[in-house]
């Protein structure tokens, strides 16, 4: 009797697992094409603007923060870095799973586009992967430039131990 009511726990809870994950899914799909359908659900929420990556058919929806509430449905900009387009070092997370899967493809002399306020176009100059706990690729720069930062390697599970970082820098507008 015991193991009947063990296998129905793990069923359950195998269920439970499923119908998250699933609603996790749809949930990013639903903000990425109706960002205001999700913004209702989510207040505090604010949409900042559109990364694209044209070569990798990448196009991703950024808001305002990079916590964990930002991250299960878009790419965040991290706070206290610049703003899209503007002056100094713009960096934008998101999991490596989801929205920033395609930067596995990513190369130098990659042209990005951000729409903001206006679009920016950005190329890419340097790809490294870092420790998760080095943080000069957030360091503050002079120049107009964009970083990507997502957990590497990309088909790691769990909390991975490095961060796939890509840098670009404006090159117009």
């Amino acid at each position: 009797m015991p193991r009947h009511w063990a296998e129905i726990g793990l069923i359950v809870a195998g269920l439970c697992l499923l119908v998250t994950a699933g609603w996790r899914v749809t949930e990013r799909a639903l903000f990425q094409s109706r960002p205001e359908v999700v913004e209702a659900f989510r207040p505090g929420l604010r949409l900042l603007g559109r990364l694209e990556i044209p070569r990798l058919g990448m196009a991703v929806l950024v808001v305002d923060g990079a916590d964990e509430n930002a991250l299960s449905v878009a790419a965040g900009h991290v706070a206290g870095t610049a703003a899209l387009g503007g002056s100094g070092n713009a960096v934008i997370a998101g999991h490596r799973d989801a929205e920033f899967r395609a930067l596995r493809g990513i190369r130098v002399g990659d042209r990005l586009r951000v729409s903001a306020d206006r679009t920016y176009v950005y190329v890419v100059r340097r790809i490294l992967v870092v420790s998760r706990n080095d943080t000069r690729v957030l360091a503050p720069q002079s120049a107009a430039g964009l970083t990507l930062v997502t957990c590497y390697p990309f088909r790691y599970v769990g909390d991975a131990p490095e961060r796939f970082i890509v840098q670009a820098e404006l090159v117009g507008t």
